[in-house]
């Protein structure tokens, strides 16, 4: 028996029709760039364009990151600061208070009464304005200011003594000015010593190794008047000295102080 093999050709019509396109393709792509030339870069461009500003806006946030981080840490630097001085505030108010209480209470058992009143002042100009750690008042001799006259913010905290004195006007020197020195206790023992000025508001106690000292302790005026500079906030000591060192600080910015009192005797 004979078969006839049928030949297995694989059909044309596909491939023809693929290369037809393919040609048709690339011819409108010649007509069109022959027609409009300037459209190719138009066409470039917005195929580049979001890549590129995405690359810019990667390079252009890089600053802003590390920034970011830059100043996270910062923040967390400022908030142990502020934490600190929230905690010496607080010592500050604590101390403060005990004080004022205890003199009270003195005050009361003993009968005896201060003869003091105080004037109050507002501040006309303060350092920068004024000369280093003083600060300039609107009350003056005819108010009844007097020199050596203590200066306080508030009911307890004292800040300075008047130094010169004009008829509507007086110049108080901070005790904090570089230099001065102001007789203290300290502490609940009323252990004295002298706090010398540090400028800016800092001052310095240099007593004895061998007296007992703590953290917190207030730095008071040796007066039945109620006077608080501070309260010790470091203490330093040193293994060839005989002598240790007390740091503290006035709890009152003078830079924001409108108002003061002047201890004006009789």
């Amino acid at each position: 028996m004979n078969y006839h093999l049928q030949s297995r050709k694989k059909p044309k019509g596909k491939g023809v029709v693929a290369f037809a396109i393919v040609i048709i393709f690339l011819g409108l792509v010649l007509f069109l760039r022959w027609m409009f030339p300037h459209m190719w870069g138009s066409l470039f461009g917005l195929l580049v364009t979001p890549v590129q500003k995405s690359e810019n806006e990667i390079a252009a946030s890089s600053p802003f990151i590390f920034g970011y981080f830059q100043s996270k840490t910062a923040l967390v630097t400022e908030n142990l600061q502020l934490k600190h001085d929230a905690e010496m505030g607080k010592l500050s108010s604590l101390a403060f208070d005990a004080v004022y209480r205890e003199n009270m209470e003195l005050k009361e058992m003993l009968g005896r009464k201060s003869s003091s009143h105080v004037v109050l002042g507002a501040v006309l100009a303060r350092p920068p304005q004024t000369l280093y750690d003083t600060i300039l008042l609107d009350v003056g001799s005819d108010d009844g200011i007097a020199l050596g006259q203590k200066v306080f913010v508030g009911s307890t905290t004292v800040v300075g003594k008047i130094t010169e004195v004009r008829t509507h006007q007086a110049i108080a020197l901070l005790a904090s000015a570089p230099g001065e020195k102001v007789e203290v206790l300290i502490g609940k023992k009323d252990i004295s010593a002298t706090a010398e000025g540090k400028g800016g508001g800092n001052f310095e106690i240099k007593i004895p190794k061998d007296v007992l000292v703590t953290k917190g302790d207030a730095i008071t005026i040796p007066s039945i008047s109620v006077g608080v500079y501070g309260v010790v906030e470091d203490i330093i000591t040193k293994p060839a000295d005989s002598f240790q060192y007390l740091l503290f600080k006035s709890p009152v910015n003078v830079r924001s102080v409108r108002f003061v009192g002047v201890e004006i005797a009789g």
